[in-house]
């Protein structure tokens, strides 16, 4: 029976089908582009032994972690000269910490 109706709604009913089936993919992976600015993405620094930010300038390089879940931040330094670690207290350090908005 080919029913007006019918020959309209098919088509119709064809595309929702494929776009329901397309939808059932696997969701698309988050890119550096999709973050809120301010957040940082594993990839956006390289990280040092204790997984902290690894800053370095020449010989130098100091990596910082941070702790701040229920208490004020805590920061943890770790300094090294030539790879090999240096003695904390052998560093003056000051840290500001600035939050945005």
């Amino acid at each position: 029976m080919n029913h007006p109706l019918n020959r309209r709604v098919a088509p119709l009913a064809a595309v929702f089908l494929l776009g329901l089936i397309g939808a059932c993919g696997e969701p698309p992976k988050p890119d550096a582009s999709d973050t809120d600015h301010g957040e940082a993405t594993v990839e956006d620094y390289v990280r040092g032994p204790h997984n902290g930010r690894l800053l370095e300038d020449g010989a130098f390089a100091l990596e910082m972690t941070i702790f701040e879940t229920g208490v004020p931040p805590q920061y943890r330094i770790y300094p090294y000269k030539d790879g090999a670690p240096l003695d904390p207290s052998s560093v003056d350090l000051t840290v500001k910490l600035h939050r945005l908005g």
